[in-house]
């Protein structure tokens, strides 16, 4: 059996997902989860839902009981006793991949893994997977419509807890204006006639920030719908300019085609901090 620590938002848990998947595969072993992280609040760390239900998964939790004990266990101090669980401990950073280890009975995978090289050779089973289970409202026809008309180019402003929460502000902080303005100065150098669809959990700031030179569509200030239902729209753009958030990665490499120009701001992290396997390298880098 694979488990995998799920913790974070959908962008995160994604991640996760599709780390433990590639080796549940790998070893024909069954994949399970540990929910234990959002059974309780933590102190300077944005609450969150688990969200990979709203997706073609069919994924199972541990019992309660397990996910406790694989937390004692995640110390330094009890990890000896991880054989009690029949799960071999993959902590990342601490190990390697974990497709260069020969497991007997199965692992519980600890991390963010937020790497393509993880989990690329099951690209088209995750595009499959990562399909809402939910149609999408009737509402959200004629953005269908538009965006598929057109040269589109999702937009994601990420602001939120970057900005107002001082934990996350400090290692993640949030993309300027600038940034903004010159992805889609880049974007339309290389691209005729492009329509740029916005998506912020910040309309105000985007509607007020995002020069209105370019072709806008902001679709965050016009409808309300679930993160899930945010990330299939963006993800149906043909171009992409994302900010420093696993939610917008993902809705850039679903929806990523050999045609598709994808830009990302640099540095990932507003903190010192290694983020050079996050960014695959084709994507486009632009400082922040």
């Amino acid at each position: 059996m694979i488990v995998f620590y799920a913790c974070g938002g959908l962008g995160n848990q994604m991640f996760q997902y599709a780390m433990a998947r590639q080796v549940a595969i790998d070893r024909n072993m069954q994949l399970r989860v540990d929910l234990s992280w959002y059974s309780r609040v933590r102190k300077g760390v944005t609450p969150r839902q688990f969200e990979l239900g709203s997706y073609e998964i069919a994924l199972q939790s541990v019992p309660p009981l397990v996910g406790a004990l694989a937390s004692l266990l995640r110390h330094r101090q009890t990890q000896f006793l991880w054989p009690m669980l029949g799960l071999r401990p993959i902590l990342e950073g601490r190990r390697e991949v974990p497709s260069d280890f020969e497991l007997k009975k199965g692992a519980y995978l600890v991390g963010y893994w937020q790497d393509e090289r993880l989990f690329l050779r099951i690209r088209s089973v995750l595009k499959s997977e990562f399909q809402p289970r939910i149609p999408l409202a009737t509402a959200d026809a004629d953005w269908v419509a538009e965006i598929d008309a057109s040269e589109s180019v999702s937009i994601h402003v990420r602001r939120g807890d970057y900005v107002s929460l001082p934990s996350a502000a400090q290692c993640h902080g949030s993309c300027s204006a600038s940034y903004y303005q010159r992805a889609m100065e880049f974007v339309t150098m290389r691209v005729r006639s492009p329509k740029f669809f916005v998506f912020s959990d910040d309309p105000a700031w985007a509607m007020h920030n995002l020069p209105a030179s370019f072709d806008l569509r902001h679709v965050s200030a016009a409808r309300t719908g679930s993160g899930s239902d945010d990330l299939r729209l963006m993800s149906r753009c043909r171009h992409h300019i994302i900010a420093n958030s696993s939610f917008s990665w993902w809705s850039a490499w679903l929806g990523e085609t050999p045609a598709s120009i994808v830009v990302t701001p640099d540095p990932w992290f507003a903190a010192p901090r290694n983020d050079l396997t996050i960014v695959p390298a084709r994507w486009a880098k632009l400082a922040r």
